[in-house]
């Protein structure tokens, strides 16, 4: 999971909903290093040194990162590939001026790296609103699957017409669809 804001709620989330799932999950974030829930480690783990405590750690079936510029700029991705990522937003850019990261181009250059890093049969989650990263859908390996609060946005709207996944909110619920189909939470 990368972006400029929302990286560790949205990493909790996945997190929490792979362990409901039963599966054995860990985690990185800037808060620490979870193993099953358990805190392993403190401090700003969201750096690639502490995801690949994460992937050598005999617990553990599933692995979510929160994966922060200044890591992939120091010392890249802890991974080849990944079945999923997650970009959540780029915004105006509030993460700028780090190792020469001075424009949204150059921030968005480094987020989508995970993009590429996704497997064939894998999946980008991007964020439909935010024009730089739905721009990085052609980057992607794998599917695409589009977010939104609006499912009427131009970009969510011709997705799903497509027969692509897209997950919006409708009168409170959360709605993942693709094409005709919906399910609703």
């Amino acid at each position: 999971v990368t972006g400029t804001n929302g990286k560790t709620t949205t990493v909790r989330l996945i997190a929490h909903l792979l362990t409901a799932g039963g599966l054995r999950t860990g985690m990185t974030n800037t808060d620490g290093v979870y193993i099953e829930g358990r805190r392993i480690d403190s401090g700003d783990c969201s750096g690639p040194r502490s995801a690949r405590n994460v992937l050598m750690h005999p617990d553990v079936d599933a692995a979510v990162f929160e994966t922060a510029r200044g890591g992939m700029l120091r010392e890249g991705l802890a991974f080849d590939r990944c079945k999923v990522a997650v970009v959540t937003n780029i915004g105006s850019g509030d993460h700028l001026g780090l190792n020469y990261i001075t424009t949204l181009e150059d921030l968005a250059v480094l987020k989508r790296v995970i993009v590429q890093n996704v497997s064939a049969s894998g999946m980008s989650v991007l964020n439909a609103a935010d024009p730089v990263v739905a721009a990085m859908a052609d980057n992607s390996p794998g599917a695409v699957t589009f977010f939104a609060l609006d499912a009427s946005h131009p970009v969510m709207a011709t997705h799903r017409a497509q027969g692509q996944r897209v997950v919006y909110v409708d009168n409170g619920h959360l709605v993942a669809a693709q094409g005709k189909d919906e399910y609703r939470v």
